[in-house]
């Protein structure tokens, strides 16, 4: 998440923003429950202030002024890229 809040930070303008997640957690919080938490002022079903809301807070900010697209478990041509390489280092 914090890697997202600081990739996120250095957006200086609205873009089409596809992100690549390999966790299922990460990829739904971001595409289905983010919404909901801004609505709702960052509070769980139970009224609770959810976890590492301010963290929340930042990357809901950041997302709401980018043309977003959350791909999960979907591969990337970087990531070929990084394994294929990374064995040759």
């Amino acid at each position: 998440m914090r890697i997202l809040g600081l990739a996120l930070s250095h957006m200086t303008h609205p873009s089409d923003l596809n992100l690549y997640f390999d966790s299922q957690w990460l990829g739904a919080a971001v595409e289905d429950w983010l919404p909901k938490w801004r609505e709702n002022h960052y509070l769980s079903a139970k009224g609770k202030l959810i976890k590492n809301a301010d963290l929340w807070e930042e990357i809901g900010t950041a997302l709401a002024q980018q043309n977003v697209t959350v791909k999960v478990g979907v591969s990337h041509s970087y990531r070929t890229w990084l394994i294929n390489n990374a064995k040759t280092a």
